[in-house]
Parts: structure tokens; C-alpha cells; sequence
């Protein structure tokens, strides 16, 4: 049979060109000709199955031979980060992608005893230290180079030994930073052997050799061993020896940081950021609980450094590489954000209480150009920008009750969330959308919160800020339903009647204004009234509430006009419902406690009213067809 592409001659038996790979269609009746084109169809189909299932298992065999190269350890040995979670790969079928997240491999093979020892010997060492103090065995020097040469000789015990038993040889190698760590911070802190500036070098140095050291070996075990050691040796030597100056503990800590955050810039190790996070900032407080009120903005300004650190630890790995991040990294960024500002009204509130609304929006800019800075990286993980963003918003809202009072809160929070909205629209990201509306909330529950004023004296009608922070309110919430109903093709269907629901809150928030203002004036002039008598007192107390059943007739019967303008029945049945509770409160409240001449008033006046938006109905009820399920636009 020959091939119809490269002519080339083949068995009548194949199905396949074994010059050029082509399908083979011999000569045939038409139906053959059909069965022919089916089967080479069927046939691509499989050759493509083929090919994704060969490609799995080259996946998973770079794995398998990365590993082995590295005598066996859990990871492979490429320094590239898509390379670590290539299992990803796998189709979302695979058996692989069923297993429990968590890799109880990894935990149950990892050498833990080896790992205790490790700890238990750093720990001895330090606390060999601090009895040498009083015993005098070794002196300072001594004690110095003893713990130094002990770290090193671990470090080369653990790269000699890495390729034979690489569990073993992380926790020595781990145990060796803590120990070198130790002997570093006691030569400064403990024994004042060497300067400030040489002290962090050489801590440095260490920080950079236990990063490489753990990236090169892959190892977590390593990364972590370091930094319990570089964490618990101030603990141990703090006590005794007498600590210096506040800015000694915070350059050891900004130095030890700096190592998490080039680390994490390689690897993404949850466990071993988590640990150094709560790690530095549980560490700042037991160093800076009772410090002087002088040294309070120093301590501050190197909590900051320790904030942006980690700040870089928790987003950048997924920025830079590209990395679509898990809840549990998402998770690390909010507990960073919280801890800093916990940490911070532990050690500002008593003295600068009233800085903290100002402190709130630099988070929030501090977010909103990292939410930047991760839209102009091309393809980076659109998760990242959006928990970033989102984290400005949360900081934003916050500002509001720190830095203002009274109506201006509720008045911030209405306009940030109309703001929030629009940007929800703009950017099509319907939890920005989300967000403006539990902002929303806590803007209007503020809202109604607000304490009528007893001052009656300095008691203005509509001129006052109580009315004008409804007023602003009613006017975002109007705004913002616009913006929904400009977007109706791009809503989500949960958002349906978002903005229906907007324009019900505003029409409430606008009776409840205007009855309350109602009710201020006539109490006021009841307070005010220098020579009122008992009757002049029941007539206001009557006109007081002849006002409010006229005003919420007289508004229902807008809202059914403007119903019938826009020919939109949900708009006509709210007019109704507030003409039913005019006309309910006329004859159950109203009826009981009116005097006679003021009852007649208001039957009178509803009665016209009523009247009216009869006669308005019977006059267009062409217009008005389907009133109560008629087309809306």
C-alpha cells in the first residue's frame, strides 16, 4: 500500500506510514473510504493518549532520577521552583492527585531522633556558656572558639556524610548553624569580644551559609534546626547577660530575617516561614515588654524592618516564579499583617493612641503597592494581587473608627465602599464587589447607631450633621445600585437583586431621615417652649405624628409616580407597601391617640392623597399595565 503522502511503499497489513507516520488509505469504495477516515480519526485520538501518558511518566521518572542523584533524599535536586511542584502535572484524575495534602512520608521518614539531638546539644551548649559565667572553667575567648570550631567540625561532619545518610546529615549540619549561631551572638551580647558591626558579618555569613546549605540539600530539616537555634540562643543568654541596648536585639533579628526572606525566595516552605515569623515577633515581645518610653520608636522602626521581611517572605516566591499560592500561603500573609499590627497597638496604644488611623492607611498603601507590583509582573498569580488588594481594603476600613468620630465614620465608610464598588466594576472582581458591601454594612449599622442629640438649644432641622451623614449615606447607596444596574450583563447570579436591594436600603434610610427629623423638631420646640401649657403640649405631641403619617403617604405616593415613570412593577409594590403602613398607622395609632380635629386632618389628607393616585392609575392604565407583575426595564 503505498502512502499517500510520501509515496512510500508499505505492508497491505499497517495502518500507519513507517516512513513518515501518515495514515495509510488505500484504494476503496466510498464506504471503505469513510471506515478508513473514522479509524485514522480513532487512531490520532489514541496516539494523543499515548503521548500525554508517556509524558507523565517522563515526568515522574526526572523526579525519580533527581532524587536518586542526591543519594535518596525526598526532593529533587533542581534549584528551580516549577520543577519542585511539577506533580501538579498530573491530570486531576490521577491517583497521585487524590492522596491527602499532607505528605506523611516526608514526616514519618524523617529522622526525628537525630533532629532532638540536635536541639538538645545546641541548647547545652548555650547553657554551658551561661555557667561558665560563674564557674570561670574556659575563658571567654576560649569559650568563643570552642563553640565555633564545634559548629564547623558539624557542618563538615554533615556535607561528608550527606550523600550516605542524608537524613542524618541535615540534623547535624542543622545542629552545627545553631551552635555556630550561639558562639556568633555570645561573643557580642555575652562576652563583648568583638564590635557591633563585625558581630552581624559574621552572622551574616551564617545566615547565608545555612540558606545555600539548605537549598543545596534540599532540606527543610536543616532550614528549621537553623532558625531554632538562631531564635532560642537570645532566650537563654538574654537573662544573664545583662542585655544591651535595644538595637543589638533587633539588628540580630533583622539579620537572621533577611535569611528567611532569601530562602524563601527559592523555596517555598511554609513550616520553615511560619516558624521564623512567630518566632521573631514572639521574640520582640519578650525583649521589649517593659522598655523605656524613649527607646519605643526605635523598638517600632525595627518591628517594621521585621514586617516588610516577611512581607517579601510570604508573596515574592509566588510573584517572581510565578506560582499560584494555596490557602495556606494566603494564610501566612494574613498572619503576618496581623501580627505586625497586634504587636505594634501592644507597643504604640498608651502613648500615640491617636496615630493609629494614619498608621492603618500606611498597611493599606503598603499593600496596595505590593497588589501593584505583583499586576506588573507578567503572569504572575492573579491570587496573590487580589489577597494583597484585599488586605489594603481590610486596613482602609479601619481607619474610619481609629482616626474619626461620630457621623464622619459612617461617612468615610459610605464612600470607600461606593469607591470599592466602582473599582469592583472596573476590574471585574466580584470580591472587591463583596467587600464594598460588608463595608456598606458597617457604614449604615454605624449609621443607625448614631445618639440623637439632647441639645435641643443648638438643634438645627436638616442643617445638622446627623442628616447630613444620611444624607451622603443615601446618596453612595443610590450610586452604587447605579453601577449595578449599568453592569446587569457582567453580574454574577448571585448578585442579581444587589441593586435592587441598594435602592430599597436607600428609599428606608431616606423615611427614617426625614421621620427622625420630624420627631427632633417638634421635641425640640416642646424643650425649647419657654411658656407652654398642657394643651399646647398634646397639640404638638399630635402634630408631631400627623407629620409622619402625611410624609410617608406623601412619599409612598412618589414612589408609586416614579413606578409608573419607569414602568417598573418592583418600584409600583414598594410604593404600595408604604401606603399600606400610612394607611395602617392612620387607623390603628393614629385613630387611638389623635384628638378629633387632628384626626379628621388626617383622614382628610390620606384620603386625598389616596384619591389622587387613584385617579393617576385610572388616567393611564395603559401605562400602568401588568401593575403588579407588569415588564420591568
Amino acid at each position: 500500500m503505498n502512502c499517500p503522502k510520501c509515496n512510500n511503499t508499505n505492508d497491505p497489513d499497517l495502518r500507519f506510514c513507517v516512513k513518515c507516520g501518515s495514515p495509510l488509505i488505500g484504494p476503496a469504495t466510498s464506504t471503505q473510504s469513510d471506515s478508513h477516515e473514522d479509524q485514522s480519526v480513532d487512531s490520532a485520538g489514541y496516539v494523543q493518549q499515548q503521548l500525554l501518558d508517556l509524558s507523565q511518566v517522563v515526568i515522574r521518572l526526572s523526579e525519580r532520577v533527581a532524587v536518586l542523584e542526591q543519594g535518596g533524599k525526598d526532593g529533587p535536586s533542581t534549584s528551580r521552583p516549577d520543577i519542585v511542584q511539577s506533580r501538579t502535572l498530573e491530570p486531576p484524575n490521577s491517583p497521585s492527585s487524590k492522596k491527602s495534602s499532607i505528605d506523611w512520608e516526608w514526616i514519618l521518614g524523617v529522622n526525628w531522633i537525630a533532629i532532638v539531638g540536635a536541639v538538645v546539644l545546641a541548647i547545652g551548649v548555650g547553657l554551658f556558656l551561661t555557667l561558665n559565667v560563674e564557674k570561670e572553667w574556659l575563658g571567654n575567648n576560649e569559650q568563643v572558639i570552642l563553640g565555633i570550631l564545634i559548629g564547623l567540625a558539624m557542618l563538615t561532619i554533615g556535607e561528608y556524610s550527606h550523600r550516605r545518610v542524608p537524613r542524618w546529615a541535615q540534623s547535624v549540619t542543622g545542629g552545627g548553624l545553631s551552635i555556630l549561631y550561639l558562639s556568633i551572638y555570645a561573643a557580642f551580647e555575652f562576652f563583648d569580644i568583638v564590635p557591633l558591626t563585625l558581630s552581624v558579618i559574621f552572622l551574616g555569613l551564617v545566615v547565608a551559609t545555612g540558606g545555600m546549605l539548605a537549598i543545596r540539600y534540599e532540606s527543610l530539616v536543616i532550614a528549621i534546626l537553623g532558625l531554632i537555634g538562631a531564635f532560642i540562643l537570645p532566650v537563654l543568654l538574654g537573662d544573664d547577660a545583662g542585655t544591651k541596648e535595644l538595637y543589638v536585639l533587633l539588628a540580630y533579628l533583622l539579620v537572621v530575617d533577611a535569611g528567611i526572606l532569601g530562602v524563601s525566595m527559592f523555596r517555598n516552605w511554609r513550616w520553615f516561614t511560619l516558624v521564623g515569623l512567630l518566632s521573631s515577633y514572639i521574640l520582640f515581645l519578650f525583649f521589649t515588654g517593659d522598655i523605656p518610653t524613649d527607646d519605643v520608636l526605635i523598638a517600632q522602626a525595627g518591628l517594621s524592618g521585621i514586617f516588610i521581611i516577611f512581607a517579601g517572605s510570604t508573596t515574592l516566591f509566588h510573584i517572581v516564579w510565578r506560582i499560584t499560592p494555596k490557602p495556606q500561603d494566603l494564610a501566612l500573609i494574613t498572619l503576618n499583617a496581623g501580627a505586625f499590627f497586634i504587636v505594634t497597638a501592644n507597643l504604640l496604644w498608651e502613648k500615640y493612641e491617636g496615630w493609629f488611623g494614619l498608621i492603618a492607611l500606611m498597611l493599606a498603601l503598603f499593600y496596595s503597592i505590593l497588589g501593584y507590583i505583583s499586576t506588573r509582573r507578567s503572569r504572575a498569580p492573579v491570587e496573590v494581587t487580589i489577597w494583597l488588594l484585599a488586605a489594603a481594603l481590610v486596613f482602609l476600613s479601619i481607619v474610619m473608627p481609629l482616626q474619626l468620630d461620630g457621623s464622619w465614620i459612617t461617612v468615610a465608610w459610605v464612600t470607600e465602599a461606593t469607591v470599592l464598588t466602582w473599582l469592583g466594576f472596573t476590574l471585574a472582581n466580584w470580591q472587591m464587589r463583596a467587600f464594598a458591601l460588608a463595608v456598606f454594612t458597617l457604614g449604615i449599622l454605624n449609621l443607625l447607631n448614631m445618639p440623637i442629640s439632647k441639645d435641643y438649644q443648638s438643634f438645627s432641622l436638616i442643617l445638622n450633621a446627623r442628616f447630613l451623614a444620611f444624607t451622603v449615606s443615601i446618596i453612595a447607596v443610590y450610586i452604587s445600585s447605579y453601577f449595578y444596574w449599568l453592569n446587569t450583563t457582567r453580574l454574577l447570579p448571585r448578585e442579581k437583586f444587589v441593586g435592587w436591594i441598594l435602592v430599597g436600603i436607600a428609599n428606608l434610610l431616606t423615611v427614617w431621615a426625614l421621620s427622625t427629623e420630624i420627631i427632633r423638631f417638634f421635641d425640640t420646640e416642646a424643650a425649647t417652649s419657654k411658656s407652654i401649657v398642657e394643651t399646647g403640649q398634646q397639640d404638638l405631641e399630635n402634630l408631631k405624628n400627623l407629620s409622619l403619617t402625611v410624609l410617608w403617604a406623601i412619599y409612598a405616593t412618589g414612589v408609586i409616580a416614579v413606578g409608573i415613570w419607569r414602568d417598573n412593577s418592583y418600584v409600583r409594590l414598594a410604593g404600595v407597601l408604604f401606603t399600606a403602613i400610612s394607611v395602617a398607622k392612620l387607623f390603628t395609632y393614629d385613630l387611638a391617640t389623635l384628638d378629633l380635629e387632628f384626626k379628621i386632618a388626617a383622614f382628610v389628607i390620606l384620603g386625598l392623597l389616596l384619591l389622587g393616585t387613584g385617579l393617576v392609575y385610572q388616567r393611564y392604565s395603559t401605562a400602568v399595565k401588568g401593575f403588579l407583575f407588569g415588564t420591568q426595564i
